[in-house]
């Protein structure tokens, strides 16, 4: 009899080893998973301060995208700064046509830096202001180097018609969908901005290269 007491006892101490040990691990199972969604949440607000929404879907434009085409803006100027070095424009042989062209050459290189990393300095909700300073500032000095040019008897008009109506089209669809349309998608309309400023630098620079025989 005192041994079934004994295996009694034994077992229940058994039962409450095994209870306790569940409600361990059961509470160190809800802390870890607590542990792991305060990690989750972190990252995700942490995540959200670096996008972009882009329109009603919530498509993210990550700023490592904005952040990867200033680097290649920059990068393209240094390339072009080589270029011009090893070229014969470092010897002062330029002409009115090569001046044009270069500065409106640095003007798309740099007015696309602008863009790209204004918003990741002051905050996402302030690309519609920051595309309509830095955009229209860039339209019109863009107007300027193009009227210029039409005034260079070896300038092409055609190619500054051309920059000109585009351009309005570009920034003018971008201005108005932010001042007046609520609902149009305003960070590919930005984004485009940033990729027609790169378009026009590689067409100036081609036309720079071959800037001996060719027109503007």
């Amino acid at each position: 009899m005192w041994r079934s007491a004994i295996k009694e006892t034994a077992g229940r101490g058994i039962s409450q080893g095994h209870c306790k040990a569940e409600g361990l691990l059961l509470s160190e199972m809800a802390v870890r998973r607590k542990l792991w969604q305060r990690i989750y949440n972190d990252s995700q607000e942490i995540f959200s301060r670096n996008k972009f929404i882009l329109g009603r879907d919530c498509m993210t434009l990550d700023a490592y995208i904005l952040l990867s085409l200033a680097e290649v803006c920059v990068a393209f100027m240094g390339f072009i700064g080589i270029v011009v070095v090893l070229g014969g424009r470092s010897k002062g042989e330029w002409t009115p046509v090569d001046d044009v062209r270069f500065w409106t050459l640095m003007l798309n290189c740099l007015t696309p830096i602008a863009l790209a990393l204004l918003p990741l300095i002051f905050g996402a909700e302030s690309y519609k202001v920051i595309g309509l300073i830095v955009g229209g500032t860039w339209v019109v000095l863009l107007f300027h180097q193009a009227i210029s040019a039409t005034r260079i008897p070896e300038a092409s008009t055609k190619l500054a018609i051309f920059v000109m109506i585009t351009t309005i089209i570009v920034y003018g669809t971008f201005a108005v969908s932010a001042l007046w349309i609520s609902n149009a998608p305003i960070h590919q309309l930005y984004l485009s901005i940033i990729l027609w400023n790169l378009t026009l630098a590689i067409i100036f620079f081609v036309r720079l290269l071959r800037s001996e025989r060719s027109t503007l």
